[in-house]
């Protein structure tokens, strides 16, 4: 055996086990059998892009707007769900992937003595740890950009509530100037005694 150091990971079904154990789609399965459903991405196509000009939209439009931006921060949060469910067990597979090759490791070198460098350089650098580290890097990343999507939606449908808001305001503001218990605008203006 010229230098190289072969790991036995012992049962190996088990090790497959865990790389392939998929919790987000038992969860789902779970859902659906009590049917119960995540919203889905929008039907109409939004995909959560909001115009440079809300102020030019006409009031359906803006309706027809927030009803889409709602929908799509449904969507964007049960992704984001999605991906702190992969992400958190990504990261179990790893930690269960390297309990395990050092058990092995402790196993088949039982009589030779190892630092604990050497054994955590032996775990690092075993395939399948550099395998279920991508994944966990992988998962990282996606929940990190899915959270970027979900708020900028949440920020998204905040301008259009607000827009909306600021809209009715408006209209209110001018029927009280138009109009004030039913005396007209001009018959407001009250003038001191020989004043005119």
């Amino acid at each position: 055996m010229s230098g190289t150091l072969v790991v036995d990971l012992m049962a190996t079904a088990d090790l497959s086990a865990a790389q392939n154990y998929n919790v987000y789609d038992r969860v789902i399965d779970e859902l659906e059998a009590r049917k119960l459903f995540l919203p889905n991405n929008p039907s109409n196509g939004f995909k959560g892009e909001t115009p440079k000009q809300l102020t030019t939209l006409s009031d359906e439009e803006l309706g027809d707007l927030l009803n889409n931006i709602s929908q799509w921060c449904g969507f964007a949060e049960s992704e984001l769900e999605k991906a702190a469910i992969i992400r958190e067990s990504s990261k179990k597979q790893l930690d269960f992937i390297k309990a395990r090759i050092r058990i092995a490791i402790k196993a088949q070198h039982s009589g030779k003595r190892l630092t604990e460098k050497d054994k955590d350089d032996i775990v690092e650098t075993h395939h399948k740890v550099v395998e279920a580290y991508q994944n966990a890097l992988s998962s990282e990343s996606y929940y990190r950009l899915v959270r970027v999507l979900r708020d900028q939606a949440q920020r998204n449908w905040d301008t259009v509530s607000r827009r909306i808001t600021q809209r009715g305001q408006q209209v209110e503001r001018m029927k009280r100037e138009q109009n004030i218990g039913s005396v007209p605008i001009q018959s407001r203006h009250f003038h001191r005694p020989g004043e005119r």
